[in-house]
């Protein structure tokens, strides 16, 4: 059963609760813990032994059902030179006591520094500076980061020790603006990496609502956690504590805003010494990029932006990973684009103009690879829900992805339509070579995007905007998309849909006609060939077009010829 004890200590007294197998030392260590709870303004107290009503000390080890009963009276002795036990205290209870004895010292000290920090505005920054208060807060904090604590003492000790950080955190919020700026950074990194504090959410949480008040206080606290390098540490802890991310989010931003600031400052005789933060590293941009803070994906791009500007820091900071950083990057803003968002459409911007740049100094380098991403530039290059700059920024870097690899690695056939389709020159162009690099079965993605498949796609759907793209302002667009449609004419269904349907052949010839490209007229001129020699009807159309407005000595090329001559016998047209 439980017993009371009333325990004197001098002039106080208090009630604290024991068993009959418990023994005295058990009754020490909870009369140590329950005055330095009690009396918070007072020291903790260390006793070396405990006495009864009747002035008899108590053996450590003996049961206190064999000598107290209910009710007893007990009094502490303090710094007895030789308390008259009969025997010396056993080292293993020992070791116990100091462990709980300077947990209490720690609990003493921070309520006295909370007791101060209340007290604020009458204690003035000299003095708070005068005797280093982060020096002692930061003891605490260490103080509290111990390895290993006795089982006996393991909840007593744990209890304290979060009651201690939570009294430190009392004291940095209300002198958080008063002392020094590198102080305060040098303690919430101290803080940041205390294994109490990230185990405990709700600890950490606190931590972090701090280093975000202090971020926003001045510009020279945002230096500070820059110089500490505050970033990298604040990501890794949101990568492994989710639950913090919406707050780390805001003060990463508001790090990465100033140093774009400083970036775009003027430069002056006074600057010229000011040491700039680094670029935002290529981890630290994607947490920002994939974060919800509007402001910190504005602040990533522009930082992006100014990477790409130069090969050295580009190179510097992708480290060849070009590709795949785009690949993540088109994904992020094509998804979060919405029309007419002014910021939105200035994240898909930035994006595409380092793309541009990076083209610019390392032509040699596919900044797209990745179907996706191929498939997020074409969607820009030909929908009408993206402005105008967007569109013919997308058509540069597809355009140069043709050029480097012949093909787009990508046959999303509608969308490359979309392209031939677009009014801007520089598209057109891009999608009829990528569209004639499908048929011819290089841009093979995986099984299902087939050249079969690519064909009886384009001859089922597209056929009507082929022939409309054979007007085209280029010469060479025009002469890709007569080749796209020569691989067509070989089924019928598509000499049935341009001949019958669509009337095509004074279309053809007047192309032919028209055509100063040597390639050009080949090209038309074996499409009129093929639809010719399908049936004796159509051949006899052809060749009735043709007859009266082909000159023959108009053309000298052997090959236009030879097609010429599968049309029309050389008696039958008229030389002029």
């Amino acid at each position: 059963m439980d017993l009371l004890l009333y325990v004197h200590v001098d002039a106080d007294h208090f009630v604290i609760t024991t068993t009959a197998q418990e023994t005295i030392m058990d009754v020490i260590q909870r009369s140590e813990a329950a005055y330095a709870s009690l009396f918070r303004t007072k020291p903790p107290l260390t006793i070396d032994a405990i006495k009864n009503d009747a002035g008899c000390f108590l053996p450590a080890s003996l049961a206190v059902g064999q000598i107290l009963h209910n009710g007893a009276h007990v009094s502490v002795v303090v710094n007895a030179s030789s308390p008259q036990t009969g025997a010396t205290v056993p080292l293993d209870c020992t070791i116990p006591r100091l462990f709980a004895t300077w947990k209490q010292w720690q609990l003493y000290f921070a309520q006295a520094l909370c007791a101060i920090a209340q007290r604020n505005d009458e204690l003035s920054k000299e003095t708070i500076t005068r005797f280093e208060v982060v020096s002692h807060l930061s003891s605490l904090c260490s103080s509290t980061n111990g390895q290993s604590t006795p089982a006996a003492f393991a909840s007593i000790c744990i209890t304290q020790r979060f009651v201690v950080l939570h009294l430190t955190l009392d004291c940095v919020e209300r002198w958080l603006l008063v002392i020094a700026v590198d102080e305060s950074t040098i303690l919430f990194a101290q803080l940041l990496v205390t294994k109490h504090v990230l185990a405990s959410a709700p600890l950490l949480a606190r931590v972090l609502q701090l280093v975000d008040v202090f971020a926003r206080s001045s510009r020279e606290a945002q230096l500070s956690l820059i110089a500490h390098d505050m970033n990298t540490r604040l990501i890794d802890i949101s990568a492994t504590c989710p639950h913090v991310t919406s707050i780390v989010e805001p003060i990463v931003a508001t790090l990465h805003a100033l140093s774009m600031r400083q970036r775009r400052a003027p430069a002056s005789s006074s600057s010229m010494t000011t040491t700039f933060p680094p670029p935002m590293a290529i981890q630290e941009l994607l947490y920002c990029m994939h974060g919800k803070q509007r402001h910190s994906q504005d602040v990533a791009t522009q930082q992006l932006v100014h990477l790409s500007e130069s090969q050295e820091k580009w190179q510097g900071a992708v480290k060849g990973a070009d590709a795949a950083f785009f690949a993540e990057l088109l994904h992020v803003t094509t998804m979060a684009y919405a029309p007419g968002d002014t910021l939105s459409e200035a994240l898909v911007t930035r994006v595409l103009q380092a793309m541009t740049n990076v083209i610019s100094f390392q032509p040699q380098t596919l900044v797209v690879q990745d179907p996706n991403a191929i498939d997020a530039l074409v969607t820009i290059g030909h929908q009408s829900t993206f402005a105008a700059p967007l569109r013919q920024q997308a058509a540069i870097i597809l355009q140069h992805v043709v050029e480097r690899q012949g093909h787009l690695g990508y046959s999303n056939v509608a969308g490359l339509v979309g392209l031939l389709q677009s009014t801007d020159p520089l598209a057109q162009a891009v999608g009829a070579a990528a569209l004639l690099a499908a048929l011819d079965g290089k841009a093979k993605v995986n099984p299902s995007n087939t050249h079969e498949a690519v064909l009886y796609e384009m001859c089922s759907c597209h056929v009507p905007a082929l022939v409309d793209a054979l007007y085209a302002s280029a010469v060479p667009t025009r002469v890709a998309v007569l080749q796209v449609l020569n691989v067509l004419l070989q089924e019928e269904d598509v000499r049935q849909l341009v001949v019958v349907d669509l009337g095509c052949i004074p279309a053809f010839v007047s192309i032919f006609l028209d055509m100063k490209d040597v390639e050009g007229q080949r090209q038309a001129v074996k499409a009129l060939s093929k639809i010719a020699l399908s049936s004796r009807d159509r051949h006899h159309e052809v060749a009735s077009a043709m007859e009266y407005v082909v000159s023959r000595s108009a053309f000298t090329d052997s090959v236009v010829a030879f097609y010429l001559d599968l049309i029309v016998p050389p008696t039958a047209i008229h030389a002029s």
